[in-house]
């Protein structure tokens, strides 16, 4: 999808210069296709802004029309389960030098520069839905500051996820709120034991009983779909030159996240199980 830029061309004949928003400067379009292509480089770590901008792929697109057959490929490094984005190394196989130092900042309530932390989610338990080897239906318990985070790690501990839910969603005027409530109209609640979640139905709920809540199934859906989802939403905008962890899990085999990117020719996706 073809960025829309509004150019000068009386700045410098036969040059055109626009506004850069990300640098705040006036730049000419060859310009901004050479620091993009020099933020190709794993080395070029303050040159970030230009690597995951789509207007200085498409410079680039226009200068270097030669080079698009062989185009940098997106890393294949592993991808982090909280923020999305690739990194070389993972603490604990799962999370980025940059969350892991996150997450130890907010531990000891503020950052190097002895400030405190702003806007920082602590990781909380979601339920996740998941198979067992026999196909039968379970719930668990995984940490993570959003719901992908949760389902990403679900899908490493070697889970295969469903979006099945416990039961049917129905509202409760007097308690103005939805409860779960099984094919006989018994109302659940929710047991934890272990990090696994179990559902007992009852006809009443006595003092002290708490309804279990409702909360959203695991987002599966066809790598496919969601391209089409990336880009009807607007979301694929946002996407750069690397792999980046979407909100979905994937729909044709449930045991992989799924990763997408954007080329000059459209958005590509993967599941991170590798069935496609």
């Amino acid at each position: 999808m073809r960025v829309s830029v509004e150019y000068r061309t009386d700045l410098v004949p036969g040059q055109r210069h626009f506004e850069c928003t990300n640098l705040r400067a006036l730049l000419d379009t060859g310009a901004c296709a050479d620091r993009w292509q020099r933020a190709m480089d794993p080395d070029m770590e303050r040159l970030i802004t230009c690597k995951r901008c789509p207007i200085g792929r498409q410079h680039h697109a226009e200068h270097h029309p030669e080079l698009q057959d062989t185009a940098r490929q997106p890393e294949r490094a592993p991808v982090c389960v909280r923020c999305g984005r690739p990194a070389t190394r993972m603490i604990g196989g799962e999370i980025c030098p940059s969350c892991f130092n996150r997450a130890a900042e907010a531990k000891r309530g503020y950052n190097a520069r002895g400030n405190p932390l702003r806007d920082y989610v602590d990781p909380h338990p979601h339920r996740v839905g998941v198979l067992s080897s026999d196909g039968s239906q379970g719930w668990r318990l995984f940490d993570g500051q959003h719901f992908a985070e949760s389902m990403a790690r679900a899908v490493r501990a070697g889970l295969r996820l469903s979006d099945k839910q416990p039961g049917r969603s129905v509202w409760n005027a007097e308690r103005q709120q939805f409860e779960y409530r099984d094919e006989r109209g018994r109302v659940l609640l929710e047991l934890e034991i272990g990090g696994h979640i179990e559902y007992l139905a009852l006809d009443r709920l006595h003092p002290g009983d708490v309804p279990a809540p409702v909360t959203m199934p695991a987002l599966l859906m066809p790598p496919a779909l969601v391209v089409l989802w990336l880009e009807i939403s607007g979301e694929g905008d946002e996407l750069g030159v690397d792999w980046h962890q979407t909100s979905f899990a994937c729909g044709q085999c449930g045991q992989g996240m799924v990763h997408a990117y954007r080329a000059l020719d459209g958005i590509h996706v993967r599941c991170s199980g590798g069935c496609c």
